[in-house]
């Protein structure tokens, strides 16, 4: 079974998801510590934003699928709504063909609440977690 590494998002108000993933070759592992997708969100959602009612990239929750070479895990890094949630988890670890124990799951980046910039801490925030951050 092969293994990717790409970019995702969960379209909360289609119940879907739409993604681009990459095939984690054994060539690929020779490139580097660590490996990720070769295309960043505000370029791929070109493609979508039409189809999804002409929103910004980062409206819709969304994430990447990453492998670190010296660990031989994947690194799964996503808005904090989605990881409530460990269907979704479970989704992205097949769409993705990780098995779940290979998968690192790194927390939401908003931790330090007495940061003043809280609001904006976090690469990934969606209009879901925006909204529970007001």
């Amino acid at each position: 079974m092969s293994e990717y590494i790409g970019l995702f998002w969960y379209i909360d108000t289609h119940k879907c998801f739409i993604y681009e993933k990459f095939e984690l070759s054994g060539e690929l592992q020779k490139s580097g510590l660590y490996i990720t997708s070769p295309i960043a969100h505000p370029i791929l959602w070109e493609t979508y934003k039409n189809e999804y009612g002409g929103v910004k990239f980062n409206h819709y929750p969304r994430g990447r699928v990453n492998y670190q070479v010296p660990k031989h895990m994947f690194e799964l890094d996503m808005d904090g709504c989605l990881q409530k949630d460990i269907s979704i988890v479970e989704s992205i670890c097949n769409i993705f063909g990780v098995d779940r124990q290979r998968m690192l799951i790194v927390p939401p980046a908003q931790t330090n609440k007495n940061n003043t910039n809280y609001k904006h801490e976090g690469h990934y925030s969606c209009y879901l977690c925006r909204t529970v951050q007001s």
